[in-house]
Formats: structure tokens, sequence, C-alpha cells
């Protein structure tokens, strides 16, 4: 006599956890802000930098506009200073990337 058995269930993997962006408040220790320059333009920028952390210290900045209509003298100023300050105070212990937003209202 021969017995039948169902076949178990198959074994289905989880789907590999989403990465979360890693923010500068999750591995910054010292966060500056940004000297608002002095620009002939009003209204409101947002910007997103993507920063590479070498033992501690931004090494690197890459910064998208995510908002339009800063004019190019302007945005200019904005993304200089965001720069600055990423380099100049953020003080982020290891190696690290993360992103930070920006924002500015200016009158």
């Amino acid at each position: 006599v021969q017995e039948i058995r169902p076949a178990p269930p198959p074994v289905v993997a989880a789907p590999p956890a989403k990465p979360t962006k890693t923010t500068a408040a999750m591995v910054c220790t010292k966060m500056g802000k940004p000297e608002m320059p002095s620009v002939n333009w009003s209204g409101e920028a947002l910007y997103k930098a993507v920063a590479t952390v070498k033992s501690g210290r931004v090494t690197a900045v890459e910064i998208t506009s995510m908002r339009g209509g800063v004019d190019r003298k302007a945005q200019r100023a904005l993304i200089q200073a965001i720069e600055q300050t990423l380099r100049d105070t953020y003080e982020c212990p290891g190696d690290h990337v993360f992103e930070q937003e920006f924002q500015f209202k200016i009158e």
C-alpha cells in the first residue's frame, strides 16, 4: 500500500527589505544651517543634497533642485551656501551617504 501525502507548501522568501533613506539626522552629530546669501530674488526654493562622508567629514555633495522657478544667479548662490555648510559644519562619524533637504523662503 502506497501512502499519498499532499506536497508541502513552497517556501517563499520574504522580499528584501526596502532600504530606508539615510538622513543627516541619523548619522551626524553636528549640523549647521546655511547662511542665507543675499540674492535679488524672492520665493521658495527646495533642494535635496546627497552627501558622501569619509572618516566623519563630507567629501562630496550632489545637489538637486526640487522646485523650479529660481533664477540662475540665486540658484548658484543657494547651492554654494548648502555645499559650504555641509563641508564646513557637518560632523558625521564614520563613512556614510546621506540625504538632506534644504528649504529657503526669501521675501
